[in-house]
């Protein structure tokens, strides 16, 4: 039901409002992630530049 709505707010750190943000399917919804500590795009790029290093890829 959270995800059918046309906005959430949500904390990404909860996999319930984290799963509710991903499965909502309209191109109009609005996602607010009020996990201002570490958001989960911060925490995204952060394992993938931890990552990219441990592969030795990005030109770095």
């Amino acid at each position: 039901m959270l995800a059918a709505g046309d906005e959430l707010l949500f904390a990404s750190r909860s996999s319930f409002g984290l799963l509710a943000s991903l499965l909502m399917d309209k191109p109009q919804a609005i996602r607010h992630d009020i996990d201002t500590q570490k958001p989960l795009v911060k925490r995204v790029q952060l394992k993938l530049k931890n990552l990219a290093k441990k592969l030795n890829i990005g030109g770095g």
